[in-house]
Order: structure tokens, then sequence, then C-alpha cells
């Protein structure tokens, strides 16, 4: 397990190198820094990444009936994991879920 995280360690460290990289090759960015300087500005450029890692989970499927005054036979199907419920819970959004076997 240790070994499996020292990996995951070194994919985000090479995923910010990559994202850094990817900045200072840009042609958008340089022309905007060498407009910065030409105003007689000196640029100490830092930025900070967050990068959120989930195991990935099996996702169920929660069905939501239609609205009353469509068919009642319809229904919508959305495939929400758990990671969506927590994000809808931290907005205080509950839903009555009934899910499909």
């Amino acid at each position: 397990m240790g070994d499996n995280k020292e990996k995951l360690r070194a994919m985000i460290r090479e995923l910010g190198e990559a994202i850094s990289n990817t900045l200072v090759e840009s042609d958008a960015v340089q022309i905007v820094l060498k407009r910065i300087k030409e105003q007689g500005y000196h640029i100490d450029l830092s930025l900070a990444i967050g990068v959120g890692l989930y195991k990935e989970q099996q996702q169920k499927s929660i069905t939501f009936p239609t609205a009353p005054e469509e068919d009642s036979e319809k229904e919508l199907k959305y495939e929400i994991n758990q990671t969506d419920l927590e994000f809808l819970n931290s907005l205080h959004i509950t839903i009555d879920k009934k899910e499909n076997q």
C-alpha cells in the first residue's frame, strides 16, 4: 500500500510539473507577462493548485419520477455517485432517492 501512495505522490508531482511547464511555454501567458514588464513591473508569479483525489466507487443509479403533469410512466434517470451526494449535502441539498435494483 505504501508503494501505491508513493506512486500516487509521484504522479501528482508530475501533474504539477506538466501544468507549470504548460504555463511557462504558453505564448499567451508570455505575451501578457511581457506587457506587464514593459509597464515597469517585476513579476513574482505564484500559483496554488488544489488536487482532490477520490477513490473510484461503483456508481449507483438513482431514479427520479417526472413531474406530475407529465406521463407518470416515464422516469428520469441520473447517475449519481457517493461523491456527488456528498457535494449536494455540502450545499444543503437533499434528494429523496429510490435506488434501482
